[in-house]
C-alpha cells in the first residue's frame, strides 16, 4: 500500500475513532457502528505497533550484517598489534633484557 494513502486513512481512522473514545471514556454505550470502529481503530494501533516493531528488527539485521567486515578488521588490527609487541620481545631477549 502506497505510504500517503496508509497516512490517509491513518488519520481518516483517528478522527473517526475520536468520538467514539470520548464516549468510551464516558462510559457511555456504543452502536454497533461505533464498536466496529473503536475494534478497527484498536486493531490499527496494534498494526501500527507491529510495524514499528519490524522495523526495528529489520534495522538490527542491517547492523548485524554490518558487523563482519568490522570484526575482521579489528581482529587484523589487533593481530598485527600483537605481532609488533612479540617483535619487540624478540629484540629484547636478543639484546638480554629479562622479562619481569
Amino acid at each position: 500500500m502506497d505510504e500517503a494513502l496508509r497516512s490517509r486513512l491513518d488519520g481518516l481512522m483517528r478522527s473517526a475513532a475520536a468520538p467514539v473514545l470520548d464516549k468510551i471514556s464516558k462510559n457511555k454505550k456504543l452502536n454497533t457502528d461505533e464498536l466496529l470502529i473503536a475494534s478497527l481503530y484498536l486493531i490499527s494501533a496494534k498494526l501500527d505497533d507491529i510495524r514499528n516493531s519490524l522495523d526495528e528488527v529489520a534495522r538490527g539485521i542491517q547492523r548485524l550484517n554490518e558487523l563482519p567486515p568490522v570484526l575482521k578488521q579489528n581482529h587484523m588490527d589487533v593481530m598485527a598489534k600483537l605481532g609488533e609487541v612479540l617483535d619487540e620481545l624478540k629484540k629484547m631477549q636478543t639484546f638480554g633484557v629479562e622479562e619481569t
